[in-house]
């Protein structure tokens, strides 16, 4: 029986086809891979291999057995970036390096709020407080169950190093709300919005604009929005976004509502008239 010569072929970019497991393998193009396990797509569409993680944490003051279980990249006015992060009743700032923070009671930083909690889980958005020269970046750290805390520079002057404060102790808690503890948070339309207290989880929160601290009925721009006039009392708020205009507001029960601006009010402010339901 004849034996017919090899012959080599070069494959210059195997799989960049991509990934095929419908066809057999017999028949297949030398550009599909039939298997392709952690790769990635360059942007020459080819496939290449992860670079895997990066340790970056050398120092922490995490217990044994404790883990980080939220992370946020905060943006400041200057460019720098600052990644905090929650775990173990605790909030850090940096990467390498990470500092546990304190909670504190007053504006410089140096009473500490002994009674003070930190979530594990806490949800994260950052805004401008101010515009302009005088602008300053503001985070803002939500969990049900925690007084919101906000993230900012410490003196009048907003001059001081970064601290963390409840809402309340600075800038000012929504009227008639004892314990301002809202489980998600959004940054949209110039304004922090949250919802999902523990005593109203019906109701949305938003802040003054350009003003991401102060939630009271007496700071002009600040407000509230009653979702259980549309959708009933029986569905909480668990999750909000912001999509093209709409405010997008999730609900437990499996679905999510539109909201859409029509009329300016309190400053830039638009009553919802408009929203649809979605299934999701």
């Amino acid at each position: 029986m004849a034996v017919s010569k090899l012959q080599a072929n070069s494959i210059s970019a195997p799989g960049f086809l991509g990934l095929n497991t419908q066809d057999s393998g017999v028949n297949l193009e030398s550009g599909y891979a039939t298997v392709a396990t952690n790769c990635v797509i360059d942007k020459f569409g080819r496939l290449g291999a992860r670079k895997g993680w990066d340790l970056k944490t050398t120092s922490t003051t995490l217990s044994t057995d404790a883990y980080i279980e939220a992370i946020f990249e905060f943006k400041d006015v200057d460019g720098s970036q600052t990644i905090l992060s929650t775990g173990d009743g605790k909030m850090f700032a940096g990467t390498t390096t990470q500092t546990a923070l304190t909670v504190y009671t007053d504006t410089n930083g140096t009473v500490p709020n002994t009674g003070a909690t930190i979530g594990n889980r806490m949800q994260f958005a950052s805004l401008l407080e101010g515009t302009g020269q005088n602008a300053d970046s503001y985070a803002l750290a939500v969990q049900r169950g925690i007084p919101a805390l906000v993230y900012r520079r410490s003196g009048n002057a907003h001059d001081g190093p970064y601290i963390l404060q409840q809402i309340g102790d600075y800038g000012s808690k929504p009227t008639g709300v004892a314990t301002f503890d809202p489980d998600c948070v959004l940054s949209a339309f110039g304004r922090i919005w949250t919802a999902g207290i523990t005593s109203n989880q019906s109701t949305i929160y938003y802040s003054a604009l350009s003003d991401p601290s102060e939630f009271a009925a007496s700071v002009t721009g600040s407000g509230v929005l009653d979702i259980s006039t549309v959708v009933g009392g029986n569905d909480d708020i668990v999750a909000l976004s912001q999509h093209n205009g709409f405010l997008v507001v999730f609900l437990s029960a499996s679905h999510c509502y539109l909201f859409r601006s029509s009329v300016s009010f309190n400053n830039g402010v638009r009553r919802c008239y408009y929203w649809c339901r979605l299934y999701c």
